[in-house]
């Protein structure tokens, strides 16, 4: 009996075990579940980020290059009318501030799209390594399961074999104390069988 009870609490508590573990792995599934869906949405929205900001300032570029503002003029203007004692004229010592505002743009944009990279592969290294530790989770949870369902099968079983040789104890007691009831009750008989001869053999010695 003292065998049969602790088994039971042995597969109770691998029941409990597996029920807390299967918990766990589902909050766990749900969770990197999570992250993996919100660091590809914002993998996806930062890659067209990138997408169109590579085609604005490569757009940007191709149009400076072919379509140069009116008023634009170099530095190789030289030698016009109105020219000073060195032949520079007015345009000539003017700053050219449209260059220096689109190289100040061309860098600002390279700032940007850099900072852009940085977040884009920090979002795939999420990606990666949450999908790892998921993999991961997955192949341990189901190890630890098929461990414990084999536990309690085999505990199972052995609860088994201890009602059926139980079973087979109580019935052979039970046939036991038949068996003996019906020793009694023929020991009985005989007994009584027995006195009623004496009694008859008594009665014969007296009438004669």
């Amino acid at each position: 009996m003292l065998f049969r009870s602790q088994t039971h609490q042995e597969l109770n508590a691998a029941k409990t075990f597996l029920a807390e573990l299967t918990q766990m792995h589902r909050q766990e599934t749900t969770e990197n579940t999570k992250v993996l869906m919100d660091s590809q949405d914002g993998l996806a929205a930062i890659n067209e980020a990138i997408s169109f900001l590579t085609k604005f300032y490569e757009g940007a570029d191709e149009e400076s290059l072919l379509q140069q503002p009116s008023g634009y003029v170099t530095r190789a203007s030289t030698h016009q009318a109105g020219s000073d004692a060195d032949g520079n004229s007015v345009e000539d010592l003017a700053p050219e501030t449209y260059q220096d505002g689109y190289n100040g743009n061309q860098e600002a944009a390279k700032g940007i799209m850099s900072l852009l990279s940085v977040i884009e592969s920090d979002f795939q290294r999420t990606i990666d390594s949450t999908d790892k530790e998921q993999t991961q989770a997955v192949a341990e949870f189901e190890e630890a399961k098929t461990s414990l369902d084999k536990e309690m099968i085999e505990k199972n079983d052995l609860l088994g074999l201890i009602e059926m040789e139980m079973t087979i104890a109580q019935t052979e007691q039970d046939q036991q104390r038949d068996d003996k009831a019906d020793a009694d009750e023929i020991l009985t008989a005989v007994k009584a069988e027995l006195s009623t001869l004496e009694q008859q053999a008594k009665d014969r010695k007296s009438v004669v």
